[in-house]
């Protein structure tokens, strides 16, 4: 989502964001939130409970706050030829870990000059 791409050390280098979610099961809904200690926790919550509203995939809302479905991460990749992916971090490269980036991370752009855009 949202990919950014720069060249650095003669190598060209995507920025991604990834949103990922947990499998849902049938009665429940699950979604990821990171708590003030910055550790991502999943809550489960029947289907049925009365303080929940889910009418919409990526947000529900429940006991008067909203949580999104997903949490974002980024991830770093690189290319020598600007075909061919190598050298594939396998972890995320930067997660969420204060309360004000609960809902996840965005990319902010930066064009050839190395100013940065948002």
């Amino acid at each position: 989502m949202n990919p950014r791409v720069f060249i650095f050390q003669e190598k060209i280098w995507l920025l991604v964001r990834v949103a990922e979610s947990v499998a849902q099961k049938e009665g429940v809904i699950f979604f990821p939130v990171i708590n003030a200690t910055g550790n991502t926790e999943i809550v489960e919550v029947p289907l049925n409970d009365p303080d929940l509203i889910a009418t919409d995939a990526r947000v529900v809302n429940y006991k008067g706050l909203d949580y999104l479905t997903t949490i974002s991460h980024l991830r770093l990749l690189n290319s020598k030829d600007g075909i061919h992916l190598v050298n594939r971090i396998s972890k995320p490269y930067y997660l969420a870990k204060v309360i004000w980036n609960a809902s996840g991370l965005r990319i902010a752009g930066f064009p050839k000059s190395g100013k940065l855009i948002t």
